[in-house]
């Protein structure tokens, strides 16, 4: 399959080119092409709020060559820091930082080592990794195959082993070598959070600490203080494993290396707020501004001096998914299909804010598996038609009843679903919406009543591999997250993860049933916009994420 044409870029290049900030695609590590001298201006430090110090772009280098110190606002609280469900609440953030997994991605999604130097195929079903043999965590414990096997068999107990469907078990060969035994032969896109999105940590220490609160970790990071809701420090590891070891640890990302001596994240939950920190100086980096609020940062701005602005695309979209356990909507695609022709996804993307462009297909053009030529085939999602609707809902069984939608509760989520409210009752249909963090979103939909549809968002290294949420089967012993049981659709979803049949047909006949059944309806791409302090002369983005402690300062 062809590398799909990034036509969101492309736009998000125009706006760019006429407000002055720079645009990078997510994936690897981002450059400013516009770097200009760090300033030494300081932020009025009259507004700096009571044990506040304002932070200026000038910084220094200690004697292992770090900067000093770099403060980020993030607006979703990690509620806790154990080592599971690495995608939620933004945690790459944090996480990259602490835990380490066996492998990472390159930026063409290619297994590069990380904990693991490398393995061997012993059999379509059996595969060997190899552990580098000097790897230890913060704590000095040394780990060794059984912390893998210790790991993975926690995930699973804990009923956090997402994507895990592939996997049979795990056991130990030798002190560094890990058997993986697979149920049939794995794909690339079902390695994803089994190889790469699982931590490896010691078994001595997750049994003598509270993780939540206090993790041991082989990161170039150690967590020094963390209050769940406000605030989270890591400070750089001196005895960090990778810097000390005899082995040969090259080909490794430069994800795990510490450039700054300390990072502190700020829960900062409301964008408003965020900018007036970065208006204060009390912090260096925010990646949530919106459009409206980046003028005074781009060039001729009141902080244009002291502050670069990036657009950052990533592998996140927003998307909206029926319960059909729902006595209302379950069983009735008229009323799904009313509701999806009554939706302008135009409309909703511009109430989210300028970092999110309406989907007019399943997916972005960030995905190299994805098909812009998809976005030209007309289907609910890219036909706004209110007549239709009022077609479709004629032929329903509703009379009347509230729709219970349930999001997250960050600002572009609400907005968006007070806009679906107001557009659904253009058509006659009542609607309530429901707002959650996003920690609590799991509980909310194991349950198959209170609510009838989800807005929320997803992402993963590859379009398909983003699937598993919407399509998998398994989710909930037969059904999918949202309580659906449709064997063709495993069957199609089963098809197009395969390596062999992941092609345009089987991707495209997957998503085409898809909407046949009206199983979900996407909302937009996000592309974050991203205000930083000059005192960082280069972002390090890894799959759309960036990693402050990883990127480069004035003076490196």
């Amino acid at each position: 399959m062809k590398k799909a044409l990034r036509t969101t870029l492309v736009v998000l290049l125009v706006l760019c080119m006429l407000t002055g900030c720079s645009v990078t695609s997510g994936a690897g590590t981002g450059t400013e092409d516009n770097t200009k001298t760090a300033s030494s201006a300081v932020p009025d430090g009259t507004n700096v709020p009571a044990g506040e110090t304002a932070i200026t772009t000038e910084g220094s280098i200690n004697d292992a060559g770090r900067f000093d110190k770099v403060v980020v606002a993030v607006n979703a609280d990690p509620a806790d820091l154990l080592p599971c469900k690495p995608n939620g609440n933004g945690k790459p953030k944090f996480f990259w930082s602490i835990y380490e997994a066996l492998f990472d991605y390159d930026d063409e999604n290619n297994l590069v080592p990380s904990l693991a130097s490398g393995y061997t195929e012993e059999s379509d079903t059996v595969w060997n990794i190899k552990l580098f043999e000097e790897i230890y965590d913060s704590e000095g414990n040394h780990i060794t195959a059984d912390d893998v096997v210790y790991s993975v068999n926690w995930l699973i107990e804990t009923g956090n082993n997402i994507k895990y469907d592939v996997l049979d078990h795990v056991e130990k060969v030798d002190d560094y070598t890990v058997a993986y035994h697979w149920k049939e032969k794995p794909s690339a896109n079902q390695l994803e959070f089994i190889l790469v999105r699982t931590f490896i940590f010691s078994q001595t220490a997750f049994e003598n600490h509270n993780f939540a609160t206090e993790p041991v970790g082989t990161g170039p990071f150690v967590v020094s203080e963390f209050v769940s809701g406000s605030e989270l420090v890591l400070e750089a590891a001196d005895d960090y494993w990778a810097d000390k070891t005899s082995e040969d640890v090259s080909m490794r990302l430069g994800l795990h290396k510490a450039t700054v001596q300390t990072v502190e994240f700020k829960v900062i939950s409301e964008a408003s707020q965020a900018v007036v920190a970065l208006e204060m100086g009390t912090v260096d980096f925010c990646d949530y501004v919106t459009f409206s609020m980046l003028g005074e940062f781009e060039e001729g701005g009141s902080y244009s001096d002291q502050y670069k602005v990036d657009t950052n695309l990533s592998g996140d979209y927003y998307y909206m998914m029926p319960n059909m356990a729902s006595s209302v909507i379950g069983d009735d695609l008229n009323l799904r299909l009313a509701m999806y022709y009554a939706l302008d996804n135009n409309a909703i993307a511009t109430s989210m804010g300028s970092g999110y462009a309406p989907l007019k297909s399943l997916g972005t053009s960030y995905f190299y598996d994805f098909n812009p030529e998809w976005e030209e085939e007309a289907t609910y999602v890219n036909t706004y038609d209110m007549e239709l609707a009022k077609d479709y809902l004629s032929k329903s069984d509703y009379n009347g009843e509230e729709i219970v939608i349930v999001g997250l509760v960050n600002e572009e989520c609400k907005n968006a679903m007070t806009m679906m409210q107001s557009l659904l009752a253009q058509v006659g249909i009542k609607a309530s919406i429901q707002t959650y963090e996003e920690s609590l979103m799991n509980t909310i939909l194991a349950e198959q009543t209170g609510w009838d549809f989800v807005v929320t968002r997803l992402g993963g290294s590859t379009l398909v591999a983003s699937w598993n949420t919407l399509f998998n089967n398994d989710v909930h012993d037969g059904k999918t997250t949202n309580w659906l049981a449709d064997q063709k659709l495993q069957e199609l979803y089963e098809t197009s993860l395969a390596d062999e049949t992941h092609d345009d047909e089987h991707v495209k006949a997957c998503m085409d049933y898809a909407f046949s059944i009206g199983d979900v309806y996407p909302i937009s791409g996000m592309a974050s916009s991203i205000v930083y302090n000059r005192k960082i002369e280069e972002i390090y983005y890894r799959e759309g994420y960036v990693t402050v402690g990883s990127s480069r300062y004035v003076g490196q």
